[in-house]
């Protein structure tokens, strides 16, 4: 087991999870929408500065324009129940996709060029023109060797949520089998981040990911037990 995997085993916070809202229940969509917002934005954060750790990266614009792209993007609006990332095939739902990241990509442009410029990589440099940027998102929305390896995170993305509903499903069960399950979540938590983004291998990220969706699960959980006492969840009285 590699020193990733092994940290996600151990600091599997379990009886918060076995704790959280089950589905058909009132306070399942307010609680796992908020968890799905912080994983989902330490991903969009964590993973181009771990893949551009190495700016020899910047020279496969493949990768490198359907990261910027997805890390200016917003985490999903979660419009149904049990939605709680964007559906690559559902053509309104990416229209809202790559309008969340209109704002944010000549910024994260700005910054690329200036690791491109900093690790000497001189013909690469145009290639990262913030004023590009709308002619960048077109790339990658209509060619396809750019927008599969973005349909694959934002594929990857739901699945990792996934995974987290899924081990929140095993409260009711005996401690020999939640510790089964936890080790099932361990290995798909582990091979998902094999597989978001073509063949790199981001399971480095998988503890922050983990503490930052606990830390999400806690918070919402303690603001929907807050607002128990008017019958409505925190989410709706904001609504």
């Amino acid at each position: 087991m590699h020193t990733a995997e092994r940290d996600v085993q151990m600091m599997i916070p379990k009886e918060s999870w076995f704790a959280a809202p089950a589905q058909l229940t009132r306070r399942f969509s307010p609680v796992f929408r908020e968890v799905s917002r912080a994983l989902h934005q330490t991903l969009r954060d964590a993973v181009p500065a771990l893949l551009f750790r190495d700016p020899s990266q910047f020279a496969d614009t493949k990768y490198a324009y359907a990261v910027l792209v997805y890390s200016a993007s917003r985490p999903s609006g979660c419009r149904e129940h049990t939605e709680f990332s964007y559906d690559v095939l559902d053509r309104k739902n990416m229209d809202t996709f790559f309008r969340s990241a209109r704002r944010k990509l000549s910024r994260r442009l700005a910054d690329a060029r200036s690791s491109v410029i900093a690790a000497g990589m001189d013909d690469f440099v145009d290639a990262y023109d913030p004023a590009d940027a709308e002619k960048m998102m077109r790339w990658v929305r209509i060619h396809r060797c750019y927008r599969q390896p973005l349909n694959q995170m934002l594929v990857t993305e739901g699945r990792l949520m996934d995974e987290l509903i899924q081990l929140s499903m095993y409260g009711h069960c005996n401690a020999k089998d939640r510790a089964k399950h936890v080790g099932t979540f361990n290995k798909k938590w582990n091979i998902a981040l094999r597989k978001f983004c073509g063949g790199f291998d981001f399971t480095e990220l998988g503890p922050l990911l983990l503490k930052k969706a606990t830390e999400a699960l806690i918070r919402a959980q303690a603001e929907c037990d807050a607002a128990r006492t008017n019958d409505r969840t925190p989410f709706d009285l904001a609504a």
